[in-house]
């Protein structure tokens, strides 16, 4: 296999990053605790677990929490805030975008740090299940983005040569780890997702069918 696309979701393929910051708040509010808009950036692109044992690490007091159990009611209260009310929606282009792909032969797979239960249901909702070679979730591997392991595994399960990859992200901790997965990275700069740097992508756009010649250009 020559060429692979690996697709986050949230932010990426879904405009669903504010609906996610609106849930955490609803939590976040309803726990007591206190957490910065910077420390709050820095969330992007992570596992829910992750991000619940980072802001009980930066309260005062301490919390007898479980993370794990705190992550399931934040992805709880997401359900219902972006599908149930009929948020729900496609970022601009990519689906577009995917079918330029499609049309090129190259496969695509899903590797978000989202659990299993909410790319599946992202996949069904949107009817994309045939579009896509699978996914991983952050609930697959030991170490979450940062770390590259989501995206090894990701390739793995194309049968993918890691630098043959090309990654599409939208957060500063999903760039990390594809960068450290040794694959190219095509940075999205989504308004919605929180202040995003971006930095040491091969590319940055905020429009993926505008930017298709330049996307093209990496899989060369």
């Amino acid at each position: 296999m020559e060429k692979a696309v690996i697709f986050d979701m949230d932010g990426v393929i879904i405009d669903s990053e504010q609906a996610h910051k609106e849930a955490a708040y609803v939590l976040i509010d309803r726990l007591g605790f206190s957490v910065s808009e910077p420390l709050f950036e820095t969330f992007t692109g992570r596992r829910s677990v992750d991000c619940w044992q980072m802001m009980m690490d930066a309260q005062e007091e301490v919390f007898d929490l479980d993370p794990v159990k705190l992550a399931e009611e934040e992805e709880e209260i997401f359900f219902s805030l972006y599908y149930g009310e009929k948020q729900a929606v496609l970022v601009a282009g990519v689906q577009e975008l995917m079918m330029k792909f499609r049309a090129m032969g190259i496969p695509m797979i899903v590797a978000s740090s989202s659990s299993v239960i909410a790319i599946e249901k992202m996949l069904s909702f949107f009817r994309l299940e045939s579009v896509f070679s699978g996914f991983v979730s952050g609930n697959n591997v030991s170490h979450g983005k940062p770390a590259p392991d989501i995206f090894l595994a990701a390739a793995e399960k194309l049968g993918a040569r890691p630098e043959t990859c090309l990654v599409i992200e939208d957060s500063d901790a999903g760039v990390e780890a594809a960068r450290r997965a040794g694959m190219k990275v095509v940075g999205f700069a989504n308004p919605n997702s929180h202040n995003q740097k971006l930095n040491e992508v091969d590319l940055v756009v905020d429009d993926f069918i505008s930017e298709w010649d330049q996307i093209q250009k990496l899989l060369r």
